[in-house]
């Protein structure tokens, strides 16, 4: 009986020729695949927010949006599709791009380009770019297009961040300056129509109507006095029956008397050119207008119209004019009373409108010095933006061109199509002898049949058999050796480049290389 291994090892090599074959045509796969893949290489670029070169209590920077938003924004700016195709056509970047349409070129200039970002706790947010090229100078070049259009794009959103931000407050500040005019003209116009009852007045107007009030009672004790008097003056005429009895001359004729009596006696003692002379006559002629302007002017037709009056009737004429006198003031302080009582009255309306009035002119005068302050810190961060002195991206590490290509890695897909081959050889035949059902070792047939037997003859095939079965593998095994690189070749010459085959296959499968 033949031993197991020896067993196994006769089927394996009755086998051999399948799995050589399979083993063969993956391997060839493999191999022409690391021999003939394009190679790629990889170059990169590292950018990082560089902090302001001025101090934030200093001046503040005009634009603050976070380091990690920032590039974020930049990432998705620089990979637009007008971006990607300008450096496709510029460089003309991928191979047979000229028969590619333009959503396949911004497909496969995308999905060569990588952009990372790292960042930590008190760390610097970096941005690593990179970009798969068939040679190391489109790999360099395209991520220096990378590098300026992001740092145009940098400078330009900077520049015009701060340059709106400007003109936002300079509208801002003219808008505000414009309104506080007009309340102020508002506040003018309204002051100056109720300039008699405003509150800063009423103090004065208070003041006012209390020296009107004690006008109006001295009015009232002269008043009192004047008809006293001329009370008394009837009760004198009703007593004595005449007007020639008593003194009842006015107090400047009294007086006037008095300096005549005076000047007769200093004409006695001194000449009329003596200074005190001169004196008293000048005092007399004073009083004598006085006392004449007191005395009424004779009625029309002379004595015989009415004849001369009394003193009597003078001095009562006199007292009526008085009374007439303080009866018109008095008319005339009571209505002005009325006119200072209705303008006080005006003052609680007047105050809770110049209050509402003066409320709105400080909010705007905050808002106004507001938008001043933060006029000046555009200004500022402004010109920072504009002399690149603020936040702005620095290049770290500029890209370089690649000495050596980062894929394919030729060995390992070689000796992986190698183990691949030798694993599906392997599997091959141990499928073939699974499904095999035939009987070919004596126990089979005690297995199977239940039949034990005395002796088997195994199949004896003839030298010419055995030679023509052997060429006939071994041809077939040298044709797909020989087939599967030329359809390999082929196919990555006439048909498409394996690596954009690849990638497709990829894509169609969801596999992200």
């Amino acid at each position: 009986m033949i031993p197991v291994k020896r067993y196994y090892l006769s089927l394996f090599m009755r086998r051999l020729p399948y799995f050589l074959l399979v083993a063969s045509v993956i391997s060839g796969i493999g191999i022409t695949l690391a021999t003939v893949l394009p190679s790629t290489f990889t170059s990169a670029a590292q950018i990082t927010i560089e902090g302001s070169q001025i101090p934030d209590k200093l001046a503040g920077p005009t634009v603050s949006t976070p380091a990690i938003e920032q590039l974020q924004i930049f990432q998705q700016r620089l990979l637009t599709r007008p971006n990607v195709l300008a450096i496709a056509k510029k460089l003309n970047v991928l191979k047979g791009q000229a028969d590619m349409s333009a959503d396949e070129i911004v497909k496969a200039m995308l999905d060569r380009t990588s952009i990372t970002s790292t960042s930590g706790r008190d760390q610097a947010t970096i941005m690593t770019i990179s970009f798969d090229a068939r040679t190391a100078q489109l790999a360099a070049g395209v991520v220096n297009e990378y590098l300026t259009l992001i740092l145009q794009d940098d400078a330009r959103v900077r520049t015009n961040q701060a340059g709106q931000t400007l003109d936002f407050f300079n509208q801002q500040v003219a808008q505000l300056s414009a309104a506080l005019d007009a309340l102020n003209a508002k506040i003018l116009a309204f002051k100056h129509e109720n300039a008699d009852s405003l509150p800063e007045n009423l103090q004065y107007m208070r003041n006012q109507q209390q020296l009107m009030q004690a006008q109006l009672n001295q009015n009232d004790r002269d008043t009192a006095a004047s008809v006293t008097q001329k009370n008394r003056l009837l009760e004198l005429f009703s007593s004595v029956g005449h007007t020639d009895g008593g003194d009842v001359r006015s107090p400047e004729k009294r007086q006037l008397d008095t300096l005549k009596e005076q000047l007769s006696a200093a004409l006695a003692i001194y000449s009329a050119a003596n200074p005190r002379v001169k004196l008293i006559q000048a005092q007399v002629d004073q009083m004598q207008k006085v006392v004449d302007a007191q005395t009424p002017p004779p009625p029309p037709g002379g004595a015989a119209a009415g004849g001369p009056k009394s003193l009597m009737d003078i001095q009562l004429s006199d007292v009526q004019t008085q009374l007439d006198n303080l009866s018109g003031q008095r008319a005339d302080i009571i209505a002005r009373q009325k006119v200072l009582e209705a303008e006080i009255a005006k003052v609680p309306a007047n105050a809770l409108a110049l209050d509402a009035l003066q409320r709105d002119y400080d909010s705007l005068q905050g808002q106004y010095n507001a938008a001043v302050a933060n006029q000046a810190q555009a200004n500022t961060g402004e010109k920072i933006a504009t002399l690149s002195r603020g936040e702005r991206i620095t290049v770290i590490e500029q890209p370089a061109v690649p000495t050596d290509p980062v894929k394919p890695r030729r060995v390992l897909i070689a000796g992986g199509g190698i183990g691949m081959g030798l694993l599906a050889g392997f599997g091959l035949v141990l499928l073939m002898e699974v499904f095999n059902k035939t009987i070919r070792r004596p126990v089979d047939l005690v297995n199977r049949l239940g039949i034990t037997p005395i002796a088997t003859i195994p199949y004896l095939r003839t030298r010419r058999e055995v030679y023509r079965r052997s060429a006939i593998r071994s041809l077939v095994i040298l044709l797909v050796l020989a087939l599967v690189p030329a359809i390999i070749l082929a196919i990555n010459a006439y048909y498409m480049p394996l690596d954009l085959l690849g990638q497709q296959l990829m894509d169609k499968f969801g596999i992200r290389g």
